[in-house]
This record gives C-alpha cells, sequence and structure tokens, in this order.
C-alpha cells in the first residue's frame, strides 16, 4: 500500500510539472486564452438562461401578450449564435498560433541540441512530436481547458437551479454522473498505456513511410515494391489493433456512462410528467427541467470526454519536455578573423565514444595541420573519419582530449560555433534543397552575390552544365536533386562550401560521384585558390593524395 501510495503521488507530481510546462509554453497567449475562456463562460451560461426565459415564456404564453419576449428571444438566440461563431473563430486562431508557437520551440531545440542526442530519434518521431504533440498542448490550451472551466460554472448555476425545484432531482442527477466520472477515473490507467500504444503505431508507420519516399530509388531498383508494400501494411495492422484496443475501451466506457445519463433523462422526464398530470408543475417547468437536466450531465459528460485528452496531452507535453531539455550545445560565439585567413589545426589526445558502442571510435587520437595545408584524412570504412570531422566542427563533445583552431596572426580558439562560421563542409551524399542553384549556393550567407556565386561554381567545376541550364543559377531543382546527377549535385555542394570563402574547407568523400578528371580539375583548382583555405579531405581515392601536404590515417592514430 505504502509503495502504491509513493507511487501516486510520484505521478501527480510528473502530471503536475507537466502542466505547469504547459502553462508556461502558451505563457505568452494568456490574455487571448484568458478571452476564449470568457467567451466559453458566457456561451455556457447562456444556455442556463435560455432554459429559465423559455419556461418564462411558455408559461406567460397561456394568458398574456408575449410577442415583445418572443423577439427579444430571438434577438438573445441570434446573439448566442453568433458569438458562438466568435468563439469558434477566436479558437481556430489562437489554435494555429499556439501549435506554431510550440513547434517553432521544439524546432529551435533541435537546431540547437547536440548531434548525440538526436541520434537516437528517427525522422518519424522527430515529426511526431514537432508536428502532433505540439497540436494536442494547443488543442488542449484552446479548447479543453476553456471548455472545462464553462462546463464547472454551468454545472453549479444548474444544480442551484434544480435544487430549488427539486432537491431530491438534483441529488439523483449529481449521483449518476458521479457514478459514470468515478468509472472513467479507475479506468484512467488503461487509456494512457493504450493511447502511448497508439502514439507509438502511428510514429512508426509515419517514420516508415517518410524513409521509403525518400528511397524509392532504391525500393524500385531493386523490385521491393511488393515487400515493402506489405511491410508497410504491417505497421498500418499494427496502428489499426492499437486504435481498436482504444475505441472498444472507449465504447465500453461511454456506453456506460450513456446509461447514466438515460436513466438521469428518465427520472427528470417522468417526475415531471407525474407532476404536470397533478397540476403541481407547468408545462414551462417541464421543458425548462429537460433542458436543465442536459446542462448537468453535459459537463459531466465534458469531464469524462477531457480525460484521455488530458492524459494524451500529458503524453504529448512529455516528449516535447524532454525534446526541449536536450543539452544545447554550448559554443563559444566570439567572432572568427576576418577572411583570408586559413585556420590551422591542432588535436592533442582525442577520445571519443558512443553510447551505444563498447569500443570507442577514437582514443588518444593527436594530429598537426598548418594553415594553408591540405591533410587527407584515409583510413578503412568505420574507423572513425567522419566522426573526427564532426568532432572538429564542434558537432560532438569528445570525452577527453582538445581541439583547436589557430590563425596566422596567432588567435587561438576551441571547436564551435564560432569556428564554424568561417567553415565549408561539404557532407557525404546529396544535402542540397529544393529552390534555385542559385539559392543552394549562397545558403550560409546572408544574402546571395551572383558574381561570387560564379566564381565558386567556377572552382567546382559546376559553372558550364550550370550556365547550360534553360534558367542558368535561377534554374529550380527538386526535392531530393531531382533534375540533377549526383555528380552535378556533389559539385553545386562544393560551391556551397567555397562561397563561405572558409578558412577550413572540409570535404567528407565529397567527389565520390565524379570522374577522376573532374575531382583532379576541381582539387587542383582549390589547391591553386587565392588565400587557399586549410582542407581537410577524407577520401579512399588516390587522386587527393598527389595534392596532400600530408596523410593522416585514423587507423593508426
Amino acid at each position: 500500500m505504502k509503495a502504491r501510495i509513493l507511487e501516486a503521488c510520484k505521478t501527480l507530481r510528473e502530471h503536475f510539472h507537466l502542466l505547469r510546462w504547459v502553462s508556461q509554453v502558451v505563457r505568452q497567449f494568456r490574455h487571448y486564452l484568458l478571452g476564449i475562456v470568457l467567451l466559453n463562460i458566457v456561451q455556457m451560461l447562456m444556455g442556463v438562461f435560455f432554459s429559465v426565459f423559455v419556461k418564462e415564456l411558455i408559461d406567460r404564453a397561456y394568458g398574456e401578450d408575449v410577442t415583445g419576449r418572443l423577439i427579444l428571444y430571438v434577438i438573445l438566440l441570434t446573439g448566442w449564435t453568433v458569438g458562438g461563431g466568435f468563439l469558434g473563430y477566436f479558437k481556430s486562431m489562437y489554435y494555429v498560433k499556439i501549435t506554431f508557437s510550440v513547434r517553432k520551440k521544439v524546432y529551435e531545440a533541435v537546431l540547437h541540441a547536440q548531434m548525440l542526442k538526436l541520434s537516437g530519434l528517427s525522422v518519424g518521431d522527430l515529426n511526431t512530436r514537432i508536428s502532433g504533440d505540439s497540436a494536442d498542448v494547443a488543442d488542449f490550451a484552446c479548447d479543453t481547458f476553456p471548455s472545462l472551466l464553462g462546463a464547472a460554472l454551468q454545472l453549479m448555476v444548474t444544480a442551484v437551479i434544480v435544487y430549488y425545484i427539486n432537491s431530491r432531482i438534483l441529488l439523483a442527477l449529481l449521483a449518476g454522473g458521479a457514478v459514470s466520472f468515478a468509472l472513467l477515473v479507475l479506468f484512467r490507467l488503461k487509456i494512457k498505456p493504450l493511447q502511448e500504444k497508439l502514439r507509438q503505431a502511428n510514429v512508426d508507420e509515419t517514420a516508415f513511410q517518410t524513409e521509403l519516399c525518400s528511397n524509392l530509388m532504391v525500393v524500385k531498383s531493386l523490385c521491393r515494391e511488393q515487400a515493402q508494400a506489405a511491410r508497410l501494411e504491417g505497421l498500418h495492422d499494427k496502428t489499426v489493433d492499437a486504435l481498436r484496443n482504444k475505441n472498444r475501451f472507449s465504447f465500453i466506457t461511454g456506453t456506460g456512462m450513456d446509461v447514466f445519463f438515460n436513466a438521469g433523462y428518465l427520472l427528470v422526464f417522468g417526475w415531471a410528467v407525474l407532476n404536470l398530470s397533478r397540476g403541481s408543475v407547468t408545462y414551462g417547468t417541464l421543458s425548462m427541467l429537460i433542458a436543465l437536466e442536459g446542462y448537468i450531465q453535459g459537463p459531466v459528460s465534458t469531464f469524462a470526454s477531457a480525460l484521455p485528452t488530458f492524459v494524451r496531452t500529458l503524453i504529448s507535453a512529455g516528449k516535447l519536455d524532454e525534446m526541449l531539455r536536450f543539452d544545447a550545445c554550448e559554443e563559444s560565439e566570439d567572432t572568427p578573423p576576418p577572411a583570408g585567413d586559413a585556420f590551422g589545426v591542432t588535436v592533442r589526445e582525442l577520445a571519443f565514444s558512443y553510447p551505444d558502442r563498447r569500443v570507442p571510435v577514437l582514443s588518444g587520437f593527436s594530429c598537426d595541420i598548418q594553415p594553408g595545408q591540405m591533410a587527407v584524412i584515409v583510413g578503412p570504412s568505420g574507423c572513425g573519419k567522419t566522426t573526427l570531422l564532426h568532432l572538429l566542427m564542434g558537432m560532438l563533445q569528445p570525452q577527453a582530449g582538445t581541439v583547436e583552431f589557430t590563425s596566422p596572426s596567432g588567435n587561438s580558439m576551441p571547436a564551435g560555433r564560432s569556428v564554424r562560421r568561417r567553415m565549408g563542409y561539404v557532407p557525404q551524399g546529396n544535402t542540397l534543397f529544393s529552390g534555385t542553384i542559385l539559392e543552394n549556393v549562397c545558403f550560409g550567407v546572408d544574402s546571395p552575390n551572383e558574381a561570387e556565386a560564379r566564381d565558386a561554381l567556377r572552382i567546382a567545376g559546376a559553372l558550364d552544365f550550370v550556365d547550360a541550364m534553360p534558367d542558368g543559377m535561377h534554374t529550380v531543382i527538386g526535392e531530393k536533386n531531382v533534375g540533377l546527377s549526383a555528380g552535378q549535385a556533389q559539385r553545386i555542394a562544393i560551391a556551397r562550401a567555397l562561397m563561405m570563402r572558409p578558412a577550413v574547407l572540409i570535404l567528407d568523400e565529397a567527389t565520390s560521384a565524379l570522374d577522376h578528371e573532374t575531382e583532379e580539375n576541381i582539387l587542383s583548382a582549390v589547391a591553386h585558390m587565392q588565400n587557399r583555405p586549410t582542407v581537410l579531405c577524407v577520401t579512399h581515392r588516390e587522386a587527393a593524395l598527389r595534392y596532400a601536404d600530408q596523410m593522416i590515417d585514423v587507423k593508426k592514430r
């Protein structure tokens, strides 16, 4: 029993923390959300007011001229309807604003997080957190929470009115509502794991679809269309199973609630009809009681239906909070030396291990590269060449050792953001964005400069084929470099790095898709650049060795 109490206390603390986190996230919209809450409360109370107003209207219709009251009723009803439209408008507008605000916070956390933290998350999981989980938080803030406050106030006001009509009916209705709500509270522990399973099934299906769309050429080339379609269907079946289990539970609990609600309706209706036949109540009272019965059960239903939403919001908030807690890259933002100064690189006793690997990738690695030198980094696949580059760029943090960059003037800087501003990096694979060639070449600078872009394309051996395109540098290339060969995409990526006027140029298998002649021309052009940068070139090919000032074998260090 003690263990259960402690576990319950721990769960309550976690829920309180997540709710406080949600309130902090939407804090900047608090004035608008307050307006939504007030509109919701007014809408709810107007429903109660109308039930009383209609009661008076019906009772007076027997002996008075109620034309004026009827006109007033139409006016009020019109106003209520228009108010409901405004409420829906405000909810939809600030739902979009809050969703984007949360997405932006999460997206910024992803952009600034240490790469090692993100390596364990799939693209599908990231997309679900940024899109779906953010929407859940916004929906709770804009709709669920205001509805709960309005429903609570409506329940209290309605209860007071029904109490003065007949306290026993009120007690019976509240008892039925309490039993219904208690049933759902008891099943709360069942809702959460079902919701988590459904969410994970959706994440897996989305991740597979994203990966499949990114590798369509591979799938088609290996004739695996049917196999991948079958795998997608299997993942979808898991999603359907999770949804079926959740809906089965919702059906059982929903049916149970309906039984109690219908019993409450029959109680009120039966009591009112019997007393109407005896002459102790009026037709207006009968109409009002039937309406008020709904205004008691409606809030109870709102509370009950909000429970799964509340659980889903807590799950989503927990996932988002986890991402916002990712350790940010603590990098210096010192102003780097001006363009034209190549950096030297000094590495001392560098050690690095990935959390899921027992054997360290690098251990006691050291090297010294002078400003303006070209260093070719070689070694077998998997020995840590790309990891070394990520450490030099400050994208990963070593467990031991130091990385320092020096300029000819003697300035010394650690690896990090300020140095990365003076780096040009060409990673493995195709890394262009959809847009024009000019936009891709100038991606790393604040404003496009066609003259400098042409010079960068010339050095990268890309100017001839770019000029031959219908719109030259303004030619639009599609997602995944549609319209370009792999070699053309690599040369544009090299031009993008050169556009930075880098002090350090990092080429990670950047010429793997090029023929030997084109590769030699590019390396020669880079080697003879005015204000040549320090070049770090990872390659398995021999062409780079002819221009290298030194060769660094990662395996032997």
